[in-house]
């Protein structure tokens, strides 16, 4: 396993790693079934609303009809006369499991975008859009649920182009419709119409396009292939000689800017209806990148301290954990294997831990389930049984190595409750199971209250914290008592200033002491948190600014004036007075303390999340909905005219929402829906102080 890893007969280029990313209701699960349907590797087509698909396999997404965690399935799908492997990861769409959307896309080397025909780009689409910007994910759309009445394809492609102008949208296909019936689709590549028939839709007939729809289709492609010359020489070269462009033609150039980042395709269809699906996988594959296309691994030589570069395929093994799985008996550990080869028995290294173990099993995984294989290679997605001390973002390697990729971050948690077990005896066990969920799940966070004994569970919100109480009650059957649901709150300094922090101690014999002055910077509160400099002037010892750093670091979280963690801080040390005798860590951790202690007395304030919400509403209940959110402390930025009703978007504490999923169905009887994305923080207004509770 120390050798390198050459894999002539293997070929990584039929490899594609997707994730399915959107807007919860948009359509992803439903769409990855009939994947699943259409590959053959089901017999049946999964209905969400029947709680029987291959994707949402926890007892919890059956209930609730969403998807809670990313569910991985790998499938063979036979295109251009060739065997492509297709690993799927089908990821959650509400707000509150934005953590298993972030590890989701930090593996996959593509993603399909859904949106729906009736909704357009909404909140947590344009949130999971521009997290797959940050890893530089290219990407497929496609408009969803064209079958419905008030769906618009070209609406909600104009509405795609106006949110995100960093890159060029070009339709693939288009709908084709019969007494506003969705019927088929037209693919523009081709230039010929797809009609469905036969069970479940899977027959398609492929011919010439509608009278109709001729002048349409002219409009539109043309359009398309005008976007396409911009930026290809030969198609542009072509575009402006009035010569014929073929298809591969077209394929290969739009492909090429795909996987630069400049293109995206959009392809049309209904996901109930099985229209669009057999073209939408083909685009897949034919636009988005395989492991090679998008390798930009990059790790640190954790015994050199240099970057290395990463081959995908002639290097040593490597790969990253992107997500666990816990029983109370055994760890399922999901892999991206980097570059190299894994073989059963062979010994990996972990390069955090720096232990050794051997691997005795190696598993394809199929959502819940897992199948044995003996090896597997760069570019793939498999899963291992692994230690205890795994936990998600850690890299393996072979033991001749010891390198380490760069690890995932996840969003501090928002929303708190109080948790206790029924009896006693099942306190201890409470808390084993804390850590289990915890280690799944690096956004859950939980701790002892050192003034109340209670312990404190913490995640991204009610939901997320409701699913997790059920996982306790259901899965590890402890019965629990909880209260509601609590905001994190923050606080922040009222105003810059300069700080002497002194300490000074008799301990037994000695004399400690140490003086440091630095100054505090109010930060806007859309900025980074905490920012922590030291003046270069100062020249102060490596070993004492990581001693500062972390006084501070934990000083600020255990809170201010109303025990909250103090963020959205500049603070620049200026210097540290210093006695050679007389000056310890500690002194020095001393001083630190002062200095915020004097900074916390002259005034800090109380933050609040605050958080875009999106409403939904037909023309009839809308005023009641904006004046039920104005009393709720909303501000209104946009009122959108739909074809059905209003879009209306807003501003709004996060206190203020955590009733809305119950009231605003009886506001509007039940005829609108919301969706909600972390926005940022505001000051909490001084008149509502006494009202909020302190953890």
């Amino acid at each position: 396993m120390g050798n390198k890893t050459s894999m002539p007969d293997f070929n990584v280029n039929t490899i594609r790693n997707i994730g399915i990313i959107a807007h919860i209701d948009a359509g992803k699960t439903t769409l990855t079934e009939r994947f699943l349907y259409y590959s053959g590797k089901t017999h049946h087509i999964g209905s969400v609303e029947d709680g029987t698909t291959v994707m949402d396999y926890l007892p919890e997404e059956q209930e609730r009809g969403i998807t809670i965690v990313a569910a991985t399935a790998t499938f063979q799908w036979i295109h251009n006369n060739k065997s492509h492997l297709l690993h799927l990861i089908d990821t959650p769409g509400h707000m509150d499991f934005t953590a298993e959307v972030e590890r989701s896309l930090s593996v996959v080397d593509g993603a399909i975008v859904i949106f729906s025909a009736t909704r357009g780009v909404e909140a947590q689409s344009e949130k999971v859009w521009h997290q797959s910007d940050k890893y530089k994910i290219p990407k497929v759309a496609f408009i969803n649920k064209l079958d419905r009445d008030g769906s618009s394809f070209y609406t909600v492609l104009n509405e795609i182009r106006e949110k995100f102008t960093n890159i060029r949208i070009i339709p693939l296909t288009i709908p084709i419709r019969l007494d506003n019936e969705l019927i088929g689709i037209i693919d523009l590549v081709e230039n010929q119409a797809v009609f469905y028939d036969g069970e479940n839709n899977s027959e398609m007939n492929f011919l010439s396009i509608p009278t109709s729809q001729q002048e349409e289709v002219k409009r539109v492609r043309d359009e398309m292939i005008s976007i396409v010359a911009e930026l290809s020489a030969k198609i542009e070269s072509a575009y402006l000689n009035d010569q014929p462009i073929n298809s591969q033609t077209l394929k290969n150039e739009i492909r090429k800017y795909v996987l630069k980042g400049e293109l995206c395709p959009v392809l049309a269809g209904s996901s109930k209806y099985n229209i669009g699906i057999q073209h939408l996988i083909e685009a897949a594959i034919d636009y988005l990148p395989t492991p090679i296309e998008h390798n930009n691994s990059i790790a640190i030589n954790n015994d050199t301290g240099k970057v290395e570069h990463i081959n995908i395929i002639e290097y040593y093994f490597t790969a990253v954990v992107f997500k666990l799985t816990i029983t109370e008996h055994t760890e399922l550990l999901y892999l991206k294997i980097n570059s190299g080869s894994l073989t059963v028995n062979d010994e990996v290294k972990n390069s955090r831990t720096g232990k050794k173990y051997k691997i005795k099993r190696l598993l394809r995984i199929y959502s819940g389930k897992v199948n044995s294989i003996k090896e597997a290679f760069a570019g793939d997605i498999v899963g291992v049984i692994g230690p205890e001390e795994t936990r998600t973002g850690d890299t393996l390697c072979c033991v001749s190595k010891s390198l380490m990729f760069e690890n995932i971050i996840f969003p501090e948690p928002m929303v708190s409750i109080a948790i206790e077990p029924d009896t006693s005896r099942d306190k201890k066990r409470l808390e084993q199971c804390l850590k289990i969920l915890a280690k799944e799940d690096p956004t859950i966070h939980f701790y002892k209250d050192p003034n109340t004994e209670q312990l404190i569970l913490s995640g991204m919100g009610g939901l997320h914290l409701e699913v997790n109480i059920h996982r306790l009650q259901n899965e590890f059957q402890i019965a629990l008592n909880y209260g509601e649901p609590r905001i994190n709150y923050k606080e922040s300094f009222s105003h810059k200033m300069d700080i002497t922090g002194h300490f000074k101690k008799q301990i037994g014999p000695n004399l400690l002491e140490a003086e440091i002055d630095f100054s505090i910077t109010p930060l806007p509160l859309d900025s980074d948190e905490l920012h922590i400099i030291f003046d270069k002037r100062a020249s102060i010892p490596n070993t004492w600014q990581t001693v500062i750093v972390k006084t501070f670091n934990d000083i600020l979280q255990s809170g201010g004036n109303w025990s909250f963690p103090i963020h959205f801080v500049e603070i620049e040390v200026h210097g540290v007075r210093c006695h050679k005798e007389h000056t310890t860590e500690g002194a020095l951790s001393g001083a630190v303390i002062d200095g915020v202690q004097q900074a916390i007395e002259q005034g800090t304030y109380i933050l609040e999340p605050l958080m875009s919400l999106d409403v939904f509403t037909p023309d009839e209940t809308y005023e009641p909905i904006k004046a039920y959110l104005l009393r709720h402390r909303a501000v209104v930025n946009s009122t959108d005219i739909l074809p059905n009703g209003k879009h209306l978007t807003c501003l709004v504490p996060l206190k203020e929402t955590l009733k809305l999923g119950k009231e605003l169905p009886k506001v509007s009887t039940g005829r609108a829906a919301f969706t909600m994305k972390t926005h940022s923080f505001q000051v909490l207004p001084h008149h509502l102080i006494d009202k909020i509770k302190t953890l």
